[in-house]
């Protein structure tokens, strides 16, 4: 038998699971982000979720939720999160209601195929109520997807991953190019990375806001380091504005329910 709920059934059972769940949330701040934590969690540990403040948090947004993987996972185990959408709106009240943050932007992985291993990841704009325009507003997302994918034959669906924890380290990088020690130093210092798949080849890929310039990590998985330049001509994108960043907001799952 098909159980039919509505919007206001899932917002409310949600909020209840979340209220069982996480109970009274324990924060942690930081210059560039804020570390919250359930009522079973320590703050010695990683924070299940981080808000990103500073200069690491996306672009478009004021203060960044992100869920790391096993803690979302944890979550869709529980309370399939089958209506992202509205989850994600129920979240973010509820972190306001328990820290009196307000956070405008929804990170975290997603089990579409229940199955564990073929998570993707979902991004939510709470505030986006219109198209998002790049590149100075000449290009909508709509449109620049449209753009990479059948004009330029570049479609990286499915293949770009954000990485906030060691777990989601593909192993090719583990240790002998990046220890954990300097991965958790790099995510709380710059935000959270992104492993890029480009034909047989995988890069992992971090905006890194210094102290007076803007440096992209770029490198692949023998260690060798590429300019965004070099990236952009692997894809076969010529010089028209269009950053490794637009690309990552374009293929990366937004806001769909």
């Amino acid at each position: 038998m098909k159980v039919v709920i509505t919007k206001k059934q899932y917002k409310d059972a949600a909020y209840k699971f979340l209220t069982v769940f996480l109970g009274k949330l324990k924060i942690e701040k930081s210059d560039n982000f804020i570390g919250i934590y359930g009522k079973g969690d320590s703050v010695d540990d990683n924070a299940p979720m981080t808000i990103w403040v500073g200069t690491q948090r996306n672009h478009k947004c004021k203060k960044d939720l992100t869920l790391y993987y096993d803690f979302s996972h944890q979550l869709d185990q529980f309370f399939p999160l089958t209506r992202k959408k509205i989850f994600s709106d129920v979240l973010v009240k509820y972190v306001y209601n328990k820290t009196g943050i307000k956070c405008d932007c929804v990170d975290y992985s997603y089990d579409f195929d229940r199955s564990g291993e073929n998570s993707q990841q979902y991004r939510y704009n709470v505030k986006k109520k219109k198209k998002t325009t790049i590149r100075e507003n000449f290009l909508t997302e709509a449109n620049l997807k449209n753009l990479l994918i059948n004009k330029l034959g570049v479609d990286l669906t499915g293949k770009i991953h954000m990485v906030t924890n060691s777990y989601e380290l593909p192993f090719e990088f583990n240790e002998r190019i990046i220890t954990p020690q300097t991965l958790r130093l790099y995510l709380n210092k710059y935000g959270p990375m992104y492993v890029i798949e480009i034909g047989s080849q995988i890069y992992l890929y971090q905006y890194q806001q210094l102290t007076n310039e803007v440096r992209k990590m770029i490198v692949d998985t023998n260690d060798r380091t590429y300019s965004e330049d070099q990236i952009l001509n692997k894809l076969g994108i010529p010089p028209m504005g269009i950053t490794i960043q637009d690309i990552i907001d374009t293929f990366v799952k937004e806001g769909e329910e």
